[in-house]
């Protein structure tokens, strides 16, 4: 064989390889003959790892309370990314700087945590494709508190026995920052925290969205309502002037600037059963005010006496100097001020901040219906009234 009929017989030697190798290539990925078959994330929803997100929107702050503990109030957001309804075993809470665990909850007290956004009533079960809410209320005995903190949640998958519990951590957080001091947005006593801050008032669980975003402007406010020998009207439950809430001072709370004011709704009737105005967006507050008070914080009052307001928007005031008058205006059913610390000039698109109060005498709390009186107050310094505690502002 010449050499040149040699290189040919090469070439086409190398020309059938090529094909049969790209034979062989489509032949192996094709459908019927794939290496790996499709990921069926239905009958495994562990196949990469626990499907859960977990994420805390705002980060707490902490604040010491009547109780004479320090707090973090936050909520713990879960969403369950497969089609399986999964089991919540136990939730931990982390010191992310120690690693130790703070805290741990499973069973009747983890699902006594949580809000479904699917309406059900709340229990350990994240359905597939949901989103539940942990409200996360932390004790500590000392002002020094974690820095930042973690979770580590244990679940499991009824439909997927084989699996048994599997772990997952997240929900990774700051839990700094100053906490802000404020005096009292009323004088004198006795005022009951009605719905004030705790783990399982209204305030705290009302998640709104506005604009958007779904925020908890409530977090920390109360409901301001008098009482006098733990009673709180004397005559007519229908008149709004039988309350001794109505028509206290409403003062406030720092130097700032009057950021807005809405004035001249008429007022409820007492437990009434229709408001005299549609309740919207912008008129839930009734009579209301919001003051600037620097740091991007701003303070909030609501339901108070048509034409009572004293001050106009971009008027600046000083600490104790008088605003309004209470009142019952608004998604309100009595008179009562309503008061809360946020983050932006709204009355709902915005984020409840906590704070404290410079001075505050305690001198009992409401039970039920009743009222208890302390056998001696308690006068403390930078507390948080929390909910149905009765105190006295100086």
């Amino acid at each position: 064989m010449t050499k040149d009929a040699e290189t040919n017989s090469t070439l086409r030697a190398n020309q059938v390889l090529r094909v049969l190798l790209v034979y062989l290539m489509v032949l192996w990925c094709s459908p019927t003959h794939a290496q790996y078959p499709p990921a069926d994330f239905k009958k495994d929803p562990f196949l990469l790892g626990v499907p859960v997100d977990l994420s805390v929107p705002e980060h707490p702050v902490a604040f010491q309370g009547t109780d004479r503990k320090f707090h973090l109030a936050y909520e713990l957001h879960l969403t369950n990314f497969s089609k399986a309804d999964l089991v919540l075993k136990q939730l931990e809470v982390i010191d992310d700087s120690t690693g130790n665990v703070l805290t741990s909850y499973s069973g009747s007290k983890l699902s006594g945590m949580l809000r479904s956004l699917v309406g059900k009533h709340p229990t350990s079960i994240l359905q597939g494709g949901t989103v539940d809410i942990v409200f996360i209320w932390l004790d500590f005995t000392s002002a020094v508190t974690p820095p930042a903190l973690r979770h580590r949640l244990q679940v499991a998958a009824p439909a997927f026995p084989h699996h048994g519990v599997q772990v997952t951590e997240g929900g990774a957080t700051r839990a700094d920052g100053e906490v802000r001091v404020i005096g009292p947005p009323l004088r004198g006593g006795d005022w009951w925290a009605s719905n004030g801050p705790s783990n399982h008032s209204g305030h705290r669980r009302t998640l709104i969205v506005v604009d958007g975003k779904a925020r908890i402007p409530e977090r920390y406010a109360t409901d301001w309502a008098r009482l006098r020998s733990g009673e709180l009207l004397k005559g007519d439950p229908q008149k709004n002037s039988s309350y001794f809430s109505y028509g206290a001072e409403v003062l406030a709370v720092a130097d700032g600037t009057v950021v807005s004011v809405l004035d001249s709704l008429p007022e409820n009737r007492p437990d009434a059963q229709s408001y005299p105005v549609p309740m919207t967006l912008t008129n839930m507050g009734g009579n209301d005010i919001i003051l600037d008070i620097g740091e991007h914080q701003f303070a909030f009052y609501a339901h108070l006496q048509p034409h009572s307001i004293r001050v106009s928007v971009a008027d600046h005031v000083v600490r104790g100097q008088v605003l309004a008058l209470v009142g019952n205006s608004g998604n309100a059913t009595g008179p009562h001020l309503h008061f809360q610390l946020s983050d932006a000039n709204s009355e709902l698109a915005t984020e409840g901040l906590p704070f404290v109060i410079d001075s505050v005498e305690v001198v009992g709390k409401v039970q039920g219906e009743d009222f208890k009186s302390l056998p001696h107050s308690e006068l403390l310094n930078r507390v948080l009234p929390l909910e149905d505690n009765v105190v006295r502002f100086p």
